[in-house]
């Protein structure tokens, strides 16, 4: 082989590496550029059952947060709502617009989320319902989070608004919403 072969060759291999490296970076991005997804749940209708179920709506952070901070991120996004798109495929929410995340952390594989008390507002039993669903379902995503425990104001509640929900005094699971699953 000449030198200019091996040269040829040399060039086809460099530039078959960094095709490689290439195809590498774009195939794992998220993990090489730090992008990460949690799920966010929305309500949405199956017209064919009639009834709401929830819908689980990806949003972008940081893999490297721990996972009090990935589920104060998830919260957050709950209560901004899904986007505009997102509004146009069906897909919305039962939390009201002013409701303000307070306080959050996690213990014993307990989240302990502590709400501003617009948290409550509105009315209709289903609404409701769905509120706590979907603040429930997004929260226990985390492998460290099995239930969900809610204050309202820095106070635990016996009742979820003026419905008179009852089983928010104890730590809520996602079996108390089995009825939201599609």
């Amino acid at each position: 082989m000449n030198k200019r072969e091996k040269i040829i060759l040399y060039s086809l291999l460099a530039l078959l590496g960094a095709a490689v490296i290439f195809f590498a970076a774009y195939r794992y991005r998220e993990r090489i550029f730090g992008i990460n997804r949690i799920l966010v749940y929305f309500v949405s209708y199956d017209e064919s059952a009639n009834r709401p179920f929830l819908l689980p709506v990806g949003r972008k952070v940081s893999p490297f947060l721990k996972v009090e901070k990935r589920a104060r991120a998830a919260i957050e996004e709950l209560l901004k709502g899904p986007s505009p798109d997102e509004e146009k495929n069906g897909i919305a929410t039962a939390m009201p617009q002013k409701a303000i995340l307070k306080d959050l952390y996690v213990e014993d594989g307990i989240l302990y989320v502590d709400f501003s008390k617009e948290i409550e507002e509105g009315g209709g039993s289903l609404l409701m319902t769905e509120r706590l669903a979907q603040i429930v379902f997004t929260a226990t995503q985390f492998e460290t989070v099995e239930k969900v425990r809610l204050k309202i104001a820095g106070s635990y509640i016996e009742y979820f608004s003026g419905e008179g929900i009852t089983d928010v005094d104890s730590p809520m699971t996602r079996e108390n919403f089995e009825e939201f699953n599609r």
